[in-house]
């Protein structure tokens, strides 16, 4: 598709010169880390289309962001109270508008949120499966949950137990399940 502008609004058409998203809104950008996302900004507002020009998030939000570089997990939104919560890309509301923050980390259906000053993995259901377990949870993979505290990089299980020692100066997944042992380092390792 291409982004057209008429009358100081902006739209897209194919190559064809079809109309594809009329000239009605503020701007048309791409969505930061994926290509088939475009965050359209109508009075203020930001809502989403995919490069067809399909609506899949209402100009309703003041923020939208991707929750990970896989359009397929969704997308951040904020409202005008300043909350977040997720929409994936059938237009589906997965958690509603009522979390601090939402990290950019996602795994088998599970989201870290921020509620208060509680740092918690949930379901889709909205359900809390750990609350307060870590300083940060850098990915999910499985049943594992790489976390970091104290500048120190660990792994538990969803049901809180340790697997790794929180020993590492860096932990990384190399491939679905299996460790990158390399990025393994202990602080005193050569």
């Amino acid at each position: 598709s291409l982004k057209v502008k008429k009358a100081g609004k902006y739209g897209l058409i194919n190559f064809n010169g079809k109309e594809i998203l009329p000239c009605e809104y503020d701007s048309i950008e791409t969505l930061t880390y994926l290509k088939n996302g475009l965050v359209t900004s109508k009075n203020g507002k930001m809502g989403l289309v995919d490069n067809g020009g399909d609506i899949i998030i209402e100009n309703e939000y003041t923020e939208i962001t991707a929750l990970t570089d896989k359009y397929e997990n969704g997308y951040i939104v904020k409202d005008e109270n300043n909350k977040y919560g997720l929409i994936n890309y059938n237009k589906k509301q997965i958690l509603e508008c009522k979390y601090d923050e939402i990290k950019h980390v996602s795994g088998n259906n599970m989201y870290v949120v921020k509620e208060g000053n509680d740092l918690n993995l949930i379901n889709e259901d909205g359900e809390t499966i750990l609350k307060n377990k870590f300083e940060d949870l850098i990915s999910i993979d499985n049943e594992s949950l790489i976390i970091k505290k104290d500048d120190k990089y660990g792994i538990i299980g969803i049901d809180g137990e340790e697997k790794v020692e929180q020993d590492y100066d860096n932990l990384e997944y190399l491939f679905d399940g299996n460790i990158k042992q390399e990025e393994i380092r202990r602080e005193n390792d050569p």
